[in-house]
């Protein structure tokens, strides 16, 4: 052994080591080593002075907890190029946990659990190539040490290039070896691997379209504001066209285009316009235009123009990929794209990728939107137009039932958990009723799909919890919502914009005042041939299909112009459905559907669902869903949502499964009775007022009113 090392292990849990402090202090692992042990509560560290040392020195470690204390241990057991079995395997397992050891790995097409096999440590080759390079670099160090010109000639580091440490200097020497070693070894393991790799590259994700990609396409980017006119030139445009389609992120929008189109427009001109969204597909005579949602996307129709809305989503955790599927797929001559400007730079790399022309126009607001100086300090002074922003459907009941009894004002309201009939309901009443005595209370759900005629955003706060944790709103979230103040041609042209909390406006004008930052990618998600295949070719594995969503996670490729969307609602309810007989293109589409895997009622009737698809092979809805009560409180208000939820989800499924859901009729009257019995809820006084009262469950809202 080299230097004069002791280890004393008292009792099961403290561990003190007893080290050269002189030598240690030398090598380049003295710092993170320290710090790491000296934060340990099981582990004291004691050092003593030692006159007479051997020219390497290092501890003897009793508790490795890094590749770098492995790799000590190693070196100090390694002698005329052997090396143990035992010790072979502490430091290949070490290694297979290092980041550099899988982008390694991954790039050569070897899968990291070949690692592992305990029978490889035994290969006495294996043994003696890892050691000459424990040896050289053994070696390297004492000649370094002895050397007052600097670094010997012909080490592993010269042939390596210097590295920070020492663990990243023996791992790229060992890699090389230990890749050959087991393609040679297990050749039919590496082939394998090597095939999946090829189903799970998704870094061009362009070729998945050949229709998109025989069209020279003329790609125009409307860039601008909230309130800019940037949307309306794309429809323009769409309008003339003898055939086209729009894509947009929301349900009311879809909806929205379609009557717009089908309305005419000035001069009185309809455009007759089919509707398809994930629930519902309506077909209208002579059609030749589509308005979609963007998930629906049918990237194999030929279009004249598309135009594809909020493209700044690109780089949403979640949807990006859908977004990414309409750009890269949709087949049309002329293809308008209408986002905000941090949507720009994206657009960009992904044209160039694609070979098309592209033409950004920039535009300005068509109205000021100034924010204020001063804070909202009493409800007295909201006036009519106003919207009060929070982020919570309790805090918006509660603003809702103050405000009335307060001010007499009469309020609208509007959350992401309402059915979107509900909320264009809600939008029409606010807009049309008598403005003299009409305030909006809303959490973020008006950033886009609702035109609303307010006059000043008011954000009660800038946390929102986004069912994980509560976080601060983003810049580009603060813009979307505080840009919804002011609508150019409506009864409020010019907006406003304050908050409750002189933190929160601060917070507001400097947003405002600085340019939002680039998207830098955009998501993609793997389609269903590529996960299909995949589940072929891990067949032998008997993975579940929760678990090979991981695997695809791990494996899937893509370069720095693309990230991969969470996988984690994916995942969740892949774990509800793994154990039925279904095939993988089947679970695929299950697990597409829109379940909020948060709220177990709508957990058991997706679970239901797709039990019955499985085994009984026609699905109807229980006589629970049949009938539809009013809401007397706070419970009843929420089941009335997951009911509507639950009808939607056997909606989206029909439209899927058409064969199996037959009470899509049935399906569908208990929905609008649904919708119009919340609708009537929203506006009964009598709710509002037992949700506010001191018997209701609802917690109360701290007041800050003088």
């Amino acid at each position: 052994m080299f230097g004069r090392w002791t280890a004393f292990l008292f009792g099961r849990r403290c561990k003190v080591f007893v080290i050269n402090v002189a030598k240690y202090r030398e090598t380049n692992l003295w710092d993170c080593t320290w710090r790491k042990h000296k934060v340990c509560n099981t582990t004291r560290v004691c050092f003593f002075s030692s006159k007479k040392f051997d020219t390497y020195s290092q501890p003897q470690w009793t508790g490795v907890d890094t590749v770098a204390e492995e790799f000590y241990r190693a070196i100090e057991d390694v002698e005329e190029n052997k090396l143990s079995a035992k010790c072979l395997k502490r430091l290949l397992k070490r290694i297979g946990k290092e980041d550099i050891t899988r982008e390694y790995f991954q790039s050569n097409g070897i899968p990291l659990s070949l690692m592992v096999a305990r029978k490889d440590c035994k290969d006495e080759q294996l043994q003696q190539n890892i050691a000459s390079v424990l040896c050289e670099y053994k070696e390297f160090l004492s000649t370094r040490q002895n050397s007052t010109t600097g670094y010997p000639e012909n080490n592993c580091v010269d042939r390596l290039g210097e590295t920070p440490n020492m663990e990243s200097t023996l791992t790229k020497a060992c890699l090389p070896i230990l890749a050959n070693y087991l393609k040679d070894k297990y050749p039919k393991e590496v082939y394998a691997h090597r095939r999946i790799l090829r189903v799970m590259d998704l870094s061009r994700p362009e070729d998945w379209y050949p229709l998109a990609r025989s069209i020279k396409r003329k790609v125009i980017l409307h860039i601008g504001p909230t309130n800019s006119g940037k949307t309306h030139a794309a429809l323009e445009a769409l309008r003339t066209a003898k055939s086209g389609i729009y894509c947009g992120p929301l349900r009311l929008l879809a909806w929205e285009i379609q009557q717009r189109l089908q309305n005419g427009d000035e001069n009185g001109l309809p455009v007759p316009c089919d509707l398809l969204t994930g629930q519902e597909q309506v077909e209208v005579p002579n059609a030749h235009h589509v308005s979609c949602t963007v998930e629906m996307t049918p990237v194999h129709t030929r279009f004249q123009v598309g135009v594809i809305d909020e493209v700044q989503l690109l780089g949403d955790n979640e949807r990006a990929w859908a977004w990414t599927r309409a750009l890269l797929g949709l087949a049309v001559d002329e293809l308008h794209l209408c986002g905000d400007p941090s949507s720009e730079n994206i657009v960009r790399k992904l044209i160039n990728r694609t070979q098309d022309d592209l033409d950004v126009k920039y535009y300005e607001r068509l109205s000021s939107l100034t924010v204020e100086k001063n804070t909202l300090t009493s409800l007295h002074q909201l006036q009519a137009g106003d919207c009060l922003v929070a982020f919570s459907k309790v805090d918006l009941f509660k603003w809702k039932a103050d405000i009335e009894r307060e001010t007499g004002l009469k309020c609208s309201i509007i959350y992401g958990g309402l059915p979107p009939e509900v909320r264009r309901q809600q939008s029409l009443q606010f807009n049309n009723s008598n403005m003299s005595n009409r305030i909006l209370v809303a959490t973020d759900a008006i950033g886009m799909g609702l035109n609303l005629n307010i006059r000043r955003v008011i954000f009660s706060s800038l946390l929102k919890f986004d069912g994980k944790e509560t976080r601060a709103l983003t810049p580009s979230q603060v813009r979307q919502i505080g840009g919804r103040a002011g609508r150019f041609g409506s009864l409020f042209p010019d907006g406003l914009i304050t908050a409750v909390n002189q933190e929160d406006l601060e917070y507001i004008r400097d947003t405002f005042s600085r340019q939002l930052g680039p998207i830098s990618q955009a998501g993609l998600f793997p389609p269903s041939d590529k996960v299909q295949l995949f589940a072929e070719e891990k067949a032998s594995s008997h993975l579940s299909f929760s678990s090979i969503w991981d695997e695809i996670a791990s494996l899937a490729q893509v370069d720095g112009t693309f990230f991969l969307c969470s996988f984690e609602e994916i995942k969740a309810r892949a774990q509800v459905i793994e154990d039925l007989p279904l095939s993988i293109e089947t679970k695929y589409t299950l697990c597409m559907c829109p379940v909020d895997i948060d709220i177990p009622k709508q957990v058991v009737a997706f679970a239901e669902f797709s039990r019955e698809l499985a085994f009984e092979g026609c699905v109807r809805l229980g006589k629970a869903m049949s009938q539809v009560y009013p809401a007397k409180n706070w419970k009843d208000m929420n089941d009335l949502e997951s009911t509507y939820k639950i009808l939607d989800m056997y909606l989206w499924l029909a439209q899927r499964f058409r064969d199996a859901f037959v009470d899509i009729e049935n399906a569908t009257l208990v929905r609008n009775e649904c919708c119009r019995v919340l609708q009537n809820c929203l506006n009964s006084k009598k709710l509002i007022t037992s949700l506010d009262s001191k018997q209701t469950s609802l917690p109360k809202r701290k007041r800050r009113w003088k």
